[in-house]
């Protein structure tokens, strides 16, 4: 909720996420994708 006040706000997308989760967005975004690859890979189909 925090990222979209932030947004909602005007901020720029890459420093409310830095500003929210103290990781610049291009280092979350490998970590992102293998917790996704994780996740769907447990998720029964």
């Amino acid at each position: 909720m925090a990222l979209l006040e932030r947004l909602g706000l005007g901020q720029d997308f890459e420093l409310a996420f830095k500003d929210v989760y103290d990781i610049e967005w291009d280092a979350a975004v490998p970590i992102l994708a293998r917790v996704i690859e994780i996740t769907a890979a447990d998720s029964p189909r």
